[in-house]
């Protein structure tokens, strides 16, 4: 299985505004269920995940299967754990995370070159 909108990401400065401003706006989703639910959603046409760089290998499977057959855009940051991905939106530990506003995942996408 060839995954096209699979990145890794390298540094994570371009995400430290972004996702505190998506916290803020309260477009991001956390924990297992809700981003499974918010992953089959029909009505929204372009999805983002993001995954920590300490996840298992099992869970980081998982979530790019999952993000793959809903096609979603999965970014996975090498350098950054669960801690700090946590800390950037004002949490205490997230392996996974869903940006929910697609106009948020274009300018992000821009911001990384990936789009």
């Amino acid at each position: 299985m060839e995954i096209e909108r699979y990145y890794e990401i390298q540094k994570d400065q371009a995400l430290i505004g972004f996702l505190g401003i998506a916290a803020k706006t309260r477009k991001i989703i956390i924990g297992k269920d809700h981003i499974k639910s918010y992953l089959k959603t029909q009505k929204i046409t372009k999805k983002l995940l993001i995954l920590a760089s300490d996840i298992s290998e099992g869970q980081k499977k998982d979530w790019i299967h999952r993000g793959y057959y809903a096609g979603a855009t999965i970014l996975y940051l090498c350098h950054t754990p669960k801690m700090r991905l946590a800390q950037l939106i004002g949490k205490t530990e997230v392996s996974a995370l869903a940006i929910t506003d697609e106009r948020m995942i274009d300018g992000l996408l821009a911001k990384l070159d990936l789009s």
